[in-house]
């Protein structure tokens, strides 16, 4: 997913703010982000204890990260469980209602990366954190310098 692709799903997430309102799940219509879908991942938050889980993973993220993460809590996969770049990436989000981007050390079983490119954007219910809508960019990782060796 190239960094223009990032680019528009901000411009999609912004679009559903309305009212300086942040969207809510109901706000995001897959038909209009059609071209999107496979690049993008919805994350459900426990607002109560912080926790995340895969609610739904786009078949070019799966095929990036080499597994199908949809339906795991993250603290039970290697590499975005409590404390890791991509878990206070997310929190970050939850915590203070806001998009965020970042780069985290890739997380999947492709060796071949050493980096992600993230967008995410919160999603609310009554004003509460209820999901976060994420977006991923592969193109231009880093290799690890295992991988490159080879």
């Amino acid at each position: 997913m190239s960094d223009d692709i990032l680019n528009l799903l901000e411009s999609y997430w912004r679009s559903k703010c309305v009212a300086s309102s942040l969207p809510t799940r109901r706000d995001i219509d897959p038909a209009e982000i059609r071209r999107l879908l496979a690049h993008i991942a919805l994350i459900d938050v426990d607002p109560d204890s912080g926790a995340f889980s895969y609610r739904l993973v786009g078949t070019r993220v799966v095929q990036q990260l080499a597994y199908d993460p949809t339906g795991e809590d993250l603290q039970d996969c290697a590499g975005t469980e409590q404390g890791s770049p991509f878990w206070v990436f997310l929190s970050a989000i939850a915590a203070n209602l806001a998009p965020r981007a970042a780069e985290v050390p890739y997380f999947g079983n492709n060796a071949s990366f050493g980096t992600v490119r993230l967008n995410g954007f919160p999603l609310v219910i009554g004003g509460r954190i209820d999901k976060i809508l994420l977006g991923f960019s592969f193109a231009g990782a880093t290799m690890m310098k295992e991988a490159a060796s080879r």
